[in-house]
């Protein structure tokens, strides 16, 4: 039973109870209409199978977190009282009528924000459920869209979102192209998570509770563009919304009525706000008491990124990690190249990201012995595994000159330079070849009025021209070379 239909069934009952009372005083045969008034709400809670659940909830046997009540008032009307009793004891308290609202944070769940008069309650409640989910998943992983506000109806938690690249994105989405690319992004980890839990488990969450290593579980909080809810992104959300429970993604949306009209009947819970109060829809609306803390400290805050900080202790020892063993080149480097190197403690894949939003350049630092060459080739057999050598190109710069040794002998189609060599004249020439190539690329985008490889792939093709990973090891040996250059060229 769907929680909408729960609230439309206490909505019908309470317009049914207002009537009762409203028109009571005009009925010339009082009795008889009580009578058959009472008959009818009688008959009203018999029939409507969504009051036989007993509260709100994204769990089917209504357990979890007990995070507010949607609230009806009753008369003192003794045989009133006394026909809800007996057909809807669970919702009845001293007050009249109370529903429970639960969240299960361990299952999915999807909530719809619809804001009419101001959005401080939606952006309470929103920092409020993903502390909470944080706060029981510390491995889950977040992505924050604001087309709203540019980024400051999330304030509270931007610092947490930037200290955790990996796991929320680095930052709080705010343009209107950031929405499709976060959807493809979530269709892909959808058709990922599919393929893993193939028909042996009903979904993601099943499937994390029975094995050791883990699929990635998603929390999406979108505050969405007022005036867009015809486009096409919106309906591809619905699916994914409509598909969370199966494929391990939790939905928060905020916007206006007519944005969020289209995921209303497809959520957990939709609520109407307002700056500082919450209703649920229906015939009539219902007030909603959340019962949550109102103010988020910082304390409270500090507390979660310690949590996650610790779930990202890691592990490269993955043999066994599902994730981390698709098939041959079963990835592309569309809008960044993202590799599965480590599990976290709670079996989590963690990805080293380069490149589209992420930072262009990665650096790798160390002690001796500390495990920085593991890491490396960790990196490299990752990517000539999951990337076609047509979608990503390595270029190779060895200074010690037997690091890289084990590709050239494989012959590992992904290298196309493999260097070795100390002097500071080698240094110098290895940085006129990318930027050479970086010219090439710049005249070859703009002969074909592209502003990015991205663009420029999907004019002429995924393979029409590679992503380029330069790796260089002893790196300071190249920052040498560049400080004690005297010439003209400034490099």
């Amino acid at each position: 039973m769907g929680n909408n239909e729960i609230v439309n069934g206490c909505s019908a009952l309470w317009a049914a109870i207002d009537a009762y009372c409203s028109i009571e005083e005009d009925v010339i045969d009082r009795e008889a209409f009580r009578e058959t008034s009472l008959d009818f709400i009688r008959k009203l809670c018999e029939y409507n199978p969504s009051l036989r659940n007993s509260c709100l909830s994204n769990s089917s046997d209504g357990s979890g977190e007990l995070i507010g009540s949607i609230d009806i008032p009753l008369p003192q009307d003794p045989k009133l009282r006394e026909v809800l009793m007996d057909e809807i004891p669970q919702f009845i308290c001293d007050r009249g009528i109370k529903a429970e609202v639960r969240i299960s944070y361990d299952k999915p769940f999807s909530f719809v924000l619809s804001t009419e008069k101001g959005m401080g309650f939606a952006s309470l409640l929103t920092l409020r459920e993903i502390l909470s989910l944080l706060s029981a998943r510390s491995s889950a992983q977040l992505r924050c869209i604001d087309m709203v506000a540019g980024g400051n109806f999330f304030a509270p938690v931007q610092k947490m979102i930037s200290m955790f690249p990996g796991r929320t994105g680095g930052k709080v989405y705010t343009k209107s192209s950031d929405l499709s690319d976060m959807i493809r992004f979530l269709e892909g980890e959808a058709s990922k998570a599919m393929i893993a839990i193939g028909n042996s488990y009903a979904s993601v969450e099943e499937y994390n509770r029975k094995n050791s290593n883990k699929i990635n579980e998603y929390l999406c909080a979108f505050c969405l563009k007022k005036g867009t809810y015809q486009s096409e992104d919106y309906y591809r959300l619905k699916i994914l919304m409509e598909n969370g429970k199966r494929n391990g993604m939790s939905f928060i949306l905020i916007g206006d009525p007519d944005t969020t009209a289209v995921f209303q009947q497809s959520a957990d819970y939709h609520l109407y706000c307002d700056d500082h109060s919450a209703f649920a829809g229906g015939i009539r609306r219902l007030a909603f008491d959340y019962i949550k803390n109102q103010r988020i400290s910082d304390e409270e805050v500090r507390s979660i990124i310690a949590d996650m900080q610790s779930s990202e202790t890691v592990d490269t020892r993955y043999e066994a990690h599902k994730e981390l063993e698709q098939s041959l080149f079963d990835m592309n480097s569309r809008r960044a190249v993202r590799i599965p190197f480590a599990v976290d403690k709670n079996k989590t894949a963690l990805y080293f990201e380069v490149g589209g939003e992420a930072p262009a350049h990665a650096l790798i630092a160390g002690s001796t012995g500390s495990g920085k060459s593991v890491l490396l080739h960790t990196l490299i057999m990752q990517m000539a595994m999951h990337y076609h050598p047509d979608d990503v190109e390595i270029w190779a710069v060895d200074y010690k000159a037997v690091e890289f040794a084990l590709y050239m002998d494989t012959h590992t189609p992904h290298f196309r330079v493999i260097a070795h060599d100390t002097s500071e004249e080698f240094s110098l020439s290895l940085i006129d070849l990318l930027y050479s190539e970086y010219e090439r690329r710049q005249k070859l985008f703009l002969d074909n009025r592209v502003r990015s490889i991205e663009e420029y792939r999907r004019k002429f093709g995924e393979h029409s021209l590679p992503r380029i990973v330069a790796i260089i090891d002893e790196f300071q040996l190249m920052t040498q070379a560049v400080q004690n250059y005297t010439g003209n060229i400034d490099y």
